[in-house]
């Protein structure tokens, strides 16, 4: 049996590395920047529907749309661990801060309960899109 030569030696560790800095690449590219200290853009206003699970019950319905919602909506599912839907706009701020999000001054998230129960962010785009997409939030019109 031959030894390999130095050459393509060589050329398997090149063929990793570029392999390695390609996929870091596309992490990079792709990672969410929650965190971010330098937000770009102007603060701004989004209004939400209140999140809403489905009602408790030991009916097939009922589990079934429980089981429905866990995979439709994960990120909801996420976010109602931490709180339920009666809870203050402070606590909802801090299940928020829990996952990452930071809310310097000037944004906030305040919610308005009564006949049509909703919520508003107040916060810079980027992160308002990323809220959006991470806890499947539907934004009302």
């Amino acid at each position: 049996m031959r030894s390999p030569s130095k050459r393509s030696i060589v050329r398997v560790l090149l063929l990793f590395g570029i392999g390695f800095l390609f996929v870091i690449g596309i992490i990079w590219r792709f990672y969410p920047n929650r965190n971010s200290p330098s937000y770009t853009g102007k603060i701004e206003r989004r209004d939400y529907n209140f999140i809403v699970s489905p009602l408790d019950g030991t009916s097939l319905n009922a589990r079934l749309d429980r089981i429905k919602h866990r995979i439709d909506k994960p990120g909801q599912v996420k976010l109602m661990k931490l709180f339920t839907s009666g809870t203050p706009p402070k606590e909802f701020q801090s299940a928020l801060e829990k996952y990452g999000y930071r809310f310097p001054p000037g944004t906030e998230v305040v919610s308005h309960l009564g006949t049509a129960p909703s919520f508003y962010i107040r916060h810079y785009p980027e992160v308002l899109d990323s809220l959006e997409a991470e806890f499947q939030l539907e934004q009302r019109w």
